[in-house]
């Protein structure tokens, strides 16, 4: 993934939107991410996209102490604060990033991580999608 820290894996499936297969991957990325244990039991809340609520995702974040919290229908935009922050600022970026010449047919799955973290940084004043965390 061009332009993506060091650290970040990228998958895709046939149509691109989420299934078992890669939520899954996800989830295993995110445990070794977050070293996940049963000792340190960190907390995804998801919407409830049947991909999220398999027997293979709930148990391998069972397996690894992740606590999945899956919100009722039609609340997300409400109990997210990210879909009215961070997502709100974004979308601005992409719109900024049209008018200053990008256009969607450019922002293909090759450079969409450029894009990405060059939308994410002037909405921020975190560096981009990093772990944060302290030893």
């Amino acid at each position: 993934m061009n332009g993506a820290p060091p650290e970040s894996v990228g998958y895709c499936s046939p149509n691109g939107g989420i299934n078992v297969g890669l939520f899954v991957k996800w989830l295993e990325h995110f445990a070794a991410s977050t070293n996940a244990s049963t000792e340190n039991q960190p907390i995804i809340f998801m919407d409830g996209h049947h991909g999220h609520k398999t027997l293979a995702a709930i148990t391998f974040a069972r397996s690894k102490g992740i606590q999945l919290l899956v919100l009722p229908p039609h609340c997300t935009r409400r109990m997210q604060p990210l879909d009215t922050t961070f997502l709100k600022s974004l979308k601005t970026a992409y719109n900024n990033a049209q008018t200053a010449g990008w256009s969607p047919i450019q922002v293909d799955k090759c450079r969409f991580t450029t894009w990405l973290v060059c939308s994410i940084q002037p909405t921020t004043n975190q560096p981009p999608l990093t772990n944060q965390s302290q030893d």
